[in-house]
C-alpha cells in the first residue's frame, strides 16, 4: 500500500485483548494502514485464530481471564514457530523477563502510543529491527 508517495508492506496481525475498546482502536489504526487485522477477546480464541490465520504479527495482552498472555504467547511459539512476531502489551515493566521466556520477541509497557506500534509492525513487516531502544521499555 501506498501511504504519502512511499510504498509500505502490509501483513497479517492478531490482536488479543479482552479489553474491546483497546482491541478496536488497535484494529482500526492498523486496518488505516492496510494490513488484515483479526482480534480475539480472550486467549483460548487467539491461539486458536492464531493456527488458522497464519498472522505476521500478534499483539497480545497478558492479563486475561483464563488463557493469559503468557500461555498465548507459548502456544503460538509451539504451533507457529519463528513465522509469527509476537508483542506482548502490559501495563507492568516487571513483566519484561517473563514475556522474553514465554517466546514473545517485544515487550510493550502500556500505554504504547498507536504511531510506535505502526512503526514497530513496519520494521517488523521489512524485516528491520523493531525499535530495539523504545521497544522493550
Amino acid at each position: 500500500m501506498a501511504l504519502g508517495g512511499a510504498e509500505r508492506r502490509t501483513g497479517k496481525i492478531l490482536i488479543v485483548d479482552d479489553d474491546p475498546v483497546t482491541a478496536d482502536l488497535l484494529r482500526l489504526s492498523l486496518e488505516v494502514e492496510g494490513h488484515e487485522v483479526r482480534t480475539a477477546a480472550e486467549g483460548l480464541e487467539g491461539v486458536e485464530l492464531a493456527r488458522a490465520f497464519h498472522p505476521d504479527v500478534a499483539l497480545v495482552d497478558i492479563l486475561m481471564p483464563g488463557l493469559d498472555g503468557y500461555a498465548v504467547a507459548s502456544a503460538m511459539r509451539r504451533d507457529l514457530g519463528q513465522a509469527v512476531a509476537i508483542i506482548a502489551l502490559t501495563g507492568l515493566p516487571e513483566r519484561r523477563a517473563r514475556c522474553l521466556v514465554s517466546g514473545f520477541n517485544l515487550h510493550l509497557r502500556k500505554p504504547v502510543p498507536l504511531a510506535t506500534i505502526r512503526d514497530i509492525i513496519r520494521a517488523l513487516l521489512e524485516g528491520r529491527p523493531a525499535l530495539e531502544g523504545s521497544a522493550t521499555a
